[in-house]
């Protein structure tokens, strides 16, 4: 299991955090918020992916923020992750726009950490 990304959001936009897992058999993927399971009416806006990523469609606010275990478990056993999600609450931000080509890579420095 490759762990969820500490994720800076803003409220205004989507945020992702993947939970890549493999297995034979194939692992199901269960995310937890804070100890508690994490279902898609759980969250406004949040559903589980295909893929198992936790998709937060409509941004982040203060409701969503949290630590998030994505757990990928079959019948041979389960692995964990942890992330942390928090939401961008500064109204002055120093926010700047970046342009990313489709399909390319792009690294995000956050000057908190």
């Amino acid at each position: 299991v490759e762990p969820p990304a500490v994720t800076f959001g803003s409220p205004l936009y989507g945020i992702n955090l993947p939970c890549a897992a493999a297995g034979s058999p194939s692992p199901s993927i269960r995310w937890h918020k804070d100890g508690i399971r994490v279902t898609e009416n759980d969250l406004k806006g949040v559903y589980v992916s295909q893929t198992g990523s936790l998709i937060f469609s409509l941004g982040v606010d203060e409701n969503a923020e949290g630590v998030y275990k994505c757990s990928a478990v079959n019948d041979v056993g389960t692995a964990v992750a942890y992330g942390s999600l928090y939401s961008d609450k500064k109204e002055n931000s120093s926010a700047e726009t970046i342009v990313v080509r489709l399909g390319r890579p792009v690294v995000l420095r956050c000057p908190f950490l």
